[in-house]
Order: C-alpha cells, then structure tokens, then sequence
C-alpha cells in the first residue's frame, strides 16, 4: 500500500498523458452549456382540443424532419406484479393489429428514417428522423 501512494503522482500524470494522447481530451469531445434561451427561442406551443400539447421549433441545418412523441408514463406508473408493462407497450407500437395493419418499423424503414424509442421512470418517448424530401407538405 505504501508504494502505491509513493507513486501515486507518477500515475496519475502517466493516466493524463495516456488520455491526452488518445484524443479523449479534446475540446471537441466536451459538450458545452448551450443558454436555455437559444433552446426555447422560436418554439411555437400547440394545445390540441383533446389536451395534447405540440412543441414545434423549425431548425435548418439540416434537410431533415425530426419529431419526437413523449408520453407522460413510465415504469413509476407501474403496480406490483406489472413490472416492464411500460417497456413492453413502447415495443408493440412497432407491432402490426388488426386495426393497424401496417407496422410503424416497416414503414419508418421503408423512409430511411432512424427511428426509436426508449422508457424510463417518468416517459416513454418515440422518435424519428427523416430525409425532408421523403415527406409530403
């Protein structure tokens, strides 16, 4: 134990060097504070009669459509005995029925959109992005 804190010093500027020289400390590789102002700026709300709410923000960067649909619901709403109900639903979304013949992955792909979804605690969100000119205005 003893030589380790002899040379502690000596590992830790052999570990900065090491992470310097494969690129991890890049500025590049840093996510920096973007002002919550520029985030929100241009976003246009939308209440739907049924209570849905529509956030919509035009970006042009980029050729491309993005949406996302968020679903206050998650595995907190869960009972006993329901564990992974919330995951599960997110997955048959994807899942053709009787009612809904086609099935949202078939058709997401057929776009060439990238598509997903994920649960957590709190929401189960979906979300595609796809090339502008797939789409019909």
């Amino acid at each position: 134990m003893r030589i380790f804190f002899k040379f502690r010093r000596s590992i830790l500027i052999g570990l900065f060097i090491s992470f310097l020289l494969s690129g991890v400390l890049l500025p590049s590789n840093f996510a920096f504070a973007v002002p919550a102002d520029s985030l929100t700026q241009g976003v246009r709300k939308t209440v739907l009669a049924n209570g849905l709410t529509v956030l919509t923000k035009e970006v042009h960067t980029a050729p491309v459509v993005s949406a996302q649909v968020w679903y206050e619901v998650g595995s907190r709403n869960e009972k006993a005995g329901e564990n992974g109900i919330s995951h599960q639903l997110e997955h048959l979304l994807f899942k053709a029925t009787t009612a809904r013949p086609v099935q949202f992955g078939r058709l997401f792909s057929a776009l060439g959109s990238q598509f997903n979804a994920f649960t957590s605690y709190d929401e189960t969100a979906y979300f595609g992005t796809v090339q502008r000119d797939k789409l019909q205005f």
